[in-house]
Protein backbone atom coordinates (compact mmCIF):
# COMPACT_ATOMS: atom_id res chain seq x y z
CA UNK A 1 0.00 0.00 0.00
CA UNK A 2 3.16 2.59 0.52
CA UNK A 3 3.93 2.06 -3.03
CA UNK A 4 0.63 3.10 -4.27
CA UNK A 5 0.41 6.09 -1.48
CA UNK A 6 4.02 7.18 -0.72
CA UNK A 7 3.21 10.23 0.59
CA UNK A 8 1.18 8.96 3.60
CA UNK A 9 2.26 9.95 6.83
CA UNK A 10 0.31 7.05 8.31
CA UNK A 11 1.83 4.17 5.78
CA UNK A 12 5.05 5.14 6.17
CA UNK A 13 4.76 4.86 10.09
CA UNK A 14 3.48 1.43 9.55
CA UNK A 15 5.93 0.58 7.07
CA UNK A 16 8.87 1.56 10.04
CA UNK A 17 6.27 -0.37 11.98
CA UNK A 18 6.72 -3.20 9.65
CA UNK A 19 10.61 -3.08 9.96
CA UNK A 20 10.90 -2.69 13.94
CA UNK A 21 8.26 -6.04 14.70
CA UNK A 22 10.64 -7.81 11.96
CA UNK A 23 13.59 -6.88 14.35
CA UNK A 24 11.85 -8.16 17.10
CA UNK A 25 10.46 -11.45 15.54
CA UNK A 26 13.32 -12.13 14.16
CA UNK A 27 15.67 -11.78 16.98
CA UNK A 28 13.42 -13.35 19.25
CA UNK A 29 13.12 -16.42 17.18
CA UNK A 30 16.87 -16.22 16.44
CA UNK A 31 17.77 -16.24 20.70
CA UNK A 32 15.10 -19.19 20.60
CA UNK A 33 17.05 -21.42 18.13
CA UNK A 34 20.17 -20.63 19.34
CA UNK A 35 19.38 -20.56 23.49
CA UNK A 36 23.17 -21.44 23.91
CA UNK A 37 24.95 -19.10 26.07
CA UNK A 38 26.33 -17.51 23.01
CA UNK A 39 26.27 -17.77 19.16
CA UNK A 40 28.30 -16.87 16.52
CA UNK A 41 26.54 -13.73 14.11
CA UNK A 42 25.87 -14.34 10.76
CA UNK A 43 25.50 -12.32 7.62
CA UNK A 44 21.46 -12.37 8.54
CA UNK A 45 22.22 -10.81 11.92
CA UNK A 46 23.78 -8.11 10.27
CA UNK A 47 21.39 -7.61 7.58
CA UNK A 48 18.13 -7.60 10.03
CA UNK A 49 20.73 -5.08 12.34
CA UNK A 50 21.14 -2.06 8.99
CA UNK A 51 17.83 -2.45 8.77
CA UNK A 52 16.62 -1.41 12.49
CA UNK A 53 19.64 0.99 11.75
CA UNK A 54 18.94 2.47 9.14
CA UNK A 55 15.07 2.33 9.89
CA UNK A 56 15.57 4.45 13.30
CA UNK A 57 17.77 6.94 11.68
CA UNK A 58 14.74 7.29 9.45
CA UNK A 59 12.22 7.62 12.40
CA UNK A 60 14.02 10.25 14.17
CA UNK A 61 14.52 12.19 11.61
CA UNK A 62 11.07 12.25 10.23
CA UNK A 63 10.16 13.05 13.87
CA UNK A 64 11.91 16.31 13.26
CA UNK A 65 10.18 16.84 10.52
CA UNK A 66 7.18 16.72 11.64
CA UNK A 67 7.52 18.30 14.83
CA UNK A 68 8.96 21.07 12.28
CA UNK A 69 5.20 20.92 10.38
CA UNK A 70 3.87 21.01 14.01
CA UNK A 71 2.38 17.51 13.61
CA UNK A 72 2.66 16.63 17.09
CA UNK A 73 1.05 13.04 16.79
CA UNK A 74 3.23 11.99 14.12
CA UNK A 75 6.60 13.50 15.44
CA UNK A 76 6.00 11.84 18.93
CA UNK A 77 5.29 8.61 17.27
CA UNK A 78 8.02 8.37 14.76
CA UNK A 79 10.52 9.63 18.00
CA UNK A 80 9.29 7.07 20.02
CA UNK A 81 10.10 4.25 17.89
CA UNK A 82 12.53 5.77 16.51
CA UNK A 83 14.64 5.92 19.86
CA UNK A 84 13.41 3.14 20.60
CA UNK A 85 14.97 1.50 17.33
CA UNK A 86 18.10 3.04 18.07
CA UNK A 87 18.18 1.83 21.45
CA UNK A 88 18.32 -1.37 20.16
CA UNK A 89 20.46 -0.84 17.06
CA UNK A 90 23.39 -0.20 19.88
CA UNK A 91 22.70 -2.57 21.86
CA UNK A 92 23.32 -5.16 19.32
CA UNK A 93 25.99 -3.66 17.56
CA UNK A 94 28.25 -3.57 20.28
CA UNK A 95 27.71 -7.12 21.36
CA UNK A 96 27.97 -7.73 17.40
CA UNK A 97 31.43 -6.35 16.70
CA UNK A 98 32.47 -9.60 19.52
CA UNK A 99 31.32 -11.62 16.56
CA UNK A 100 29.65 -13.25 19.28
CA UNK A 101 26.09 -12.50 20.95
CA UNK A 102 24.13 -13.23 24.88
CA UNK A 103 20.66 -14.48 25.31
CA UNK A 104 18.65 -10.84 24.61
CA UNK A 105 17.53 -9.02 27.15
CA UNK A 106 14.35 -8.98 28.61
CA UNK A 107 13.56 -5.39 27.26
CA UNK A 108 12.17 -6.90 23.78
CA UNK A 109 9.85 -8.51 25.58
CA UNK A 110 8.35 -5.48 27.57
CA UNK A 111 8.91 -3.51 24.28
CA UNK A 112 6.50 -6.14 22.61
CA UNK A 113 3.78 -6.39 25.03
CA UNK A 114 3.93 -2.65 25.07
CA UNK A 115 2.93 -1.99 21.49
CA UNK A 116 0.49 -4.79 21.64
CA UNK A 117 -1.08 -2.86 24.33
CA UNK A 118 -1.01 0.56 22.95
CA UNK A 119 -2.12 -0.56 19.31
CA UNK A 120 -5.17 -2.68 20.69
CA UNK A 121 -5.99 0.40 23.17
CA UNK A 122 -6.02 2.97 20.17
CA UNK A 123 -7.56 0.30 18.03
CA UNK A 124 -5.08 1.45 15.18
Amino acid sequence: MFIVKPFNPFLLFLLFIGMFSFYLTYTGISSVKHNKAQYKVKNLDWFALTIIGISGVAMVGFSIYYLIQYDFVFATLYGVFGFLSLNLFYGDYKSFIKWKVSPPKKIRGFIIIWVEYWVHTLQL
